[in-house]
């Protein structure tokens, strides 16, 4: 059995690793850009994973509904997503796919408009 973890260098993504490699499952880090479609496409082309948790994203950065960083966040949450589900599909043996987001969606502060 392999695994493909997005988010792999980021906390969840080390756990993840630990437990799934003491289960003596075959881990792989994803470290291209998810904002490529070809890359996505061909590295789950590459790799053929049973499983894919897909746990990157970018940390939102401040407490501003509209920032700086916005771009980056949804070309990631959305697009990359996107690509990596379309890129599964595409694989003879479809993968099971775990999907999550960051903890940054839980505001800790008030949020103003």
């Amino acid at each position: 059995m392999k695994a493909l973890i997005t988010g792999s260098d980021g906390f969840c993504g080390k756990h993840l690793i630990e437990l799934l490699q003491a289960k003596k499952i075959t881990t792989v880090g994803f470290q291209d850009d998810l904002r490529e479609k070809s890359n996505v496409v061909n590295q789950l082309k590459k790799i053929q994973p049973d499983w894919i948790f897909h746990l990157a994203s970018p940390i939102l950065r401040s407490d501003k509904l509209i920032d700086n960083y916005l771009a980056d966040n949804l070309e990631v949450d959305l697009f990359g997503t996107v690509y990596l589900i379309e890129a599964a599909a595409e694989l003879t043996r479809k993968p099971k796919i775990l999907i999550t987001n960051t903890a940054a969606v839980y505001a800790p502060y008030p949020v103003s408009y």
